[in-house]
């Protein structure tokens, strides 16, 4: 069920103004259930990946992220459409870690993720493509408990730029010649 407010900010950007997006966040519910697959909300999102960051952009609310390492795994099983317990299972056979609240973690940060708009159900996946091989024990890298971490000081100028707003025709869009 698509809750008023919801439909309230697409029927705002569809009037050409910027919908207030904490209302649509505060609409979305959250989806405790480690079974399911989610995938990057692109096009959304976008994101890369620089040595052990991983950097976010939610082009609907112009705020950006930061990723550390264990989170940045996280987002590679992410694009890989592991559920959160293929997730976890991931990062016990690749991190010096005991296992006790690993899952658990996972599932708060997936949270996090999907309550920010950073990703969404994969309801086309039947199954995750394989994870990764256990690494040597000499190789396996700390455990740090998955941060996301949020910045806002430019979501104005995100919203604000219209390049964002492309479409198939690219931007900017050039007149057609006269007489045609």
């Amino acid at each position: 069920m698509i809750s008023a407010s919801r439909c309230e900010g697409r029927e705002a950007k569809v009037a050409g103004r910027i919908p207030d997006y904490r209302t649509w966040v505060e609409a979305r519910p959250i989806l405790p259930d480690g079974s399911l697959r989610y995938r990057p909300n692109t096009p959304k999102v976008i994101y890369e990946t620089y040595d052990d960051e991983v950097i976010l952009i939610n082009m609907d609310s112009g705020n950006y992220y930061s990723l550390n390492r264990t989170a940045g795994r996280i987002w590679a099983c992410i694009e890989r459409r592991a559920t959160a317990q293929g997730i976890a299972q991931d990062l016990r056979r690749n991190c010096a870690c005991d296992g006790a609240h690993v899952e658990e973690k996972v599932l708060r940060f997936v949270q996090e993720l999907y309550q920010e708009g950073l990703i969404v159900p994969d309801e086309e996946s039947a199954s995750a493509t394989s994870a990764s091989a256990a690494a040597p024990a000499a190789q396996k890298t700390p455990f740090d408990p998955p941060v996301l971490q949020k910045f806002s000081d430019m979501a104005d100028l995100l919203l604000l730029d219209p390049i964002h707003e492309v479409d198939e025709n690219g931007w900017p869009h050039q007149p057609p010649p006269p007489g045609n």
